[in-house]
């Protein structure tokens, strides 16, 4: 028998082992590529690439990351309204709520036949209304206002036995007013 014909008497009867397969990049062999050296620009669009690879990867995490917290700021939470209902004046012409968490916005109907003022604090110690200053605001008679009020203690001024609706917001609300 001729060496040629032994040989391929070998490969029927005992086929060649598969190649080595490995997840480990360890393991893995690498192939030869051109090892020329790289021109000057060639090195330089590679790293722009890498850059750009790396900025991107970069910015889907933020993305990642960021989502979460963007879609919190666009959409009103659950909690969002601290108060909401209807209330009536005391008689001492003052009605004054506290809350765990600022607020940041108030939105009153005036449904009363006085005009009533809004202090983003307790209440003056004289027991009158502020005419002016920082976190005062009026509603006239037969008005819903919607007003960027900031703090823990909401303070309403009016006449005793007044009338009106009330909802107190966490998140910022555009101001607005309007005929009830």
């Amino acid at each position: 028998m001729s060496e040629r014909a032994d040989r391929r008497t070998r490969a029927r009867l005992w086929p060649a082992p598969p190649p080595l397969q490995s997840t480990d990049i360890s393991v893995q062999v690498q192939r030869p590529i051109n090892t020329r050296p790289l021109h000057r620009w060639e090195q330089k669009a590679q790293d722009q690439e890498l850059a750009q690879t790396e900025a991107m990867a970069l910015l889907e995490q933020m993305a990642a990351s960021m989502g979460g917290i963007l879609d919190f700021m666009r959409a009103a939470p659950e909690g969002d309204v601290l108060f909401a209902g209807s209330r009536i004046m005391p008689t001492a012409g003052y009605d004054t709520l506290a809350f765990p968490v600022a607020f940041s916005a108030v939105n009153v109907g005036n449904t009363s036949a006085a005009s009533l003022i809004l202090h983003a604090s307790g209440p003056m110690t004289s027991g009158a209304a502020p005419a002016q200053g920082a976190g005062v605001f009026t509603i006239r008679t037969g008005i819903q206002r919607t007003v960027p009020l900031r703090g823990n203690a909401l303070t309403v001024y009016g006449t005793a036995a007044a009338a009106y609706d009330l909802a107190v917001y966490v998140r910022p609300r555009d101001a607005s007013s309007g005929a009830i």
